[in-house]
């Protein structure tokens, strides 16, 4: 490891558990409301999990893509920003 992240892995640690622990939060607050949404648009309890089970999908997808620009917005940018361009148009994603 370089010397930047020996020296930042607590700080890098902390804050991917942090956006766990708000993704985790926000899933539950929308499972909790699920009743009260079928109820207030007058759908069946099925159709609101499907929709909560594409929330969660929208912003799994959302917080993938985000970690996958993070890089473009570090060192060297302009580096990262032309492989992530090229990555995106040629449907890369690892």
């Amino acid at each position: 490891m370089t010397k930047f992240h020996e020296k930042y892995n607590w700080l890098i640690f902390i804050a991917l558990s942090l956006s766990v622990m708000m993704v985790d939060v926000d899933m539950t607050a929308v499972n909790i409301a699920i009743n009260t949404m079928a109820t207030s648009l007058s759908i069946s309890l099925a159709t609101a999990q499907w929709i909560v089970d594409g929330y969660t999908i929208a912003a799994a997808s959302l917080i993938a893509f985000g970690g996958r620009c993070a890089p473009a917005l570090v060192a060297e940018p302009a580096v990262h920003r032309r492989r992530l361009v090229a990555d995106l148009v040629r449907g890369d994603f690892r």
